[in-house]
């Protein structure tokens, strides 16, 4: 019998946790501008969306991560001793399951995921982001571009990271720059230390 995509997925997601345009409506900072806490961004090069985000953050002079969707090297060289310290904020672009990993490698640092939007292909190329953060967060995302990667990559780039906060949620749709098709969904985020409130 052949496995169904659920059954992939999951057995994926099973082994490698257990291996280890422009936006007008966004108040949107230039790359020289004060920029918050997020010291390392995570990109899943494997997608056009990721790369659009990670050229973006270049013109933001931060350490940029590429993973091809598994998330057990960059926890092996950087998280496991990055995530010691209570002031480390990191952020990325990546499928569900690399960021599923993170997450509760996450929980066991004490660090949560407090900023997410999740990005799903619907029917005529539409998108369906689903933003879950503060309401500081949630104000500025009134619309998204056909090209959204960089959209995301200023939007973690420039929100005050308050995981403190309370989340709600909002949908919002867009066209999409990009024809290829996702294995699965991807998810642009932010995870920080439980309690922390930066500037």
């Amino acid at each position: 019998m052949t496995p169904s995509r659920r059954t992939v997925l999951q057995g994926g997601l099973a082994s490698a946790c257990a291996a280890m345009t422009t936006l007008p409506h966004w108040s949107l900072a230039s790359p020289t501008s004060p920029t918050n806490e997020v010291s390392l961004l995570v990109v899943d090069d494997g997608f056009a969306e990721g790369r659009a985000f990670a050229e973006e953050t270049a013109r933001w002079n931060r350490n940029v991560h590429t993973i091809s969707g598994d998330v057990t090297s960059l926890w092996y060289r950087d998280l496991h001793r990055r995530w010691q310290s209570a002031t480390s904020v990191i952020a990325g672009l990546t499928g569900y399951t690399a960021l599923f990993c993170l997450e509760r490698l996450a929980w066991d640092a004490n660090h949560r995921v407090v900023i997410r939007i999740d990005h799903t292909r619907r029917a005529l190329g539409e998108i369906e982001h689903v933003v879950k953060a503060s309401a500081s967060v949630l104000s500025r995302t009134d619309r998204l571009p056909a090209n959204w990667g960089p959209a995301m990559a200023r939007l973690l780039l420039t929100s005050r990271i308050d995981s403190r906060a309370p989340r709600t949620s909002r949908t919002v749709r867009s066209s999409s720059l990009f024809s290829a098709a996702w294995a699965e969904p991807l998810v642009s985020w932010v995870i920080a230390p439980k309690g922390w409130a930066g500037a």
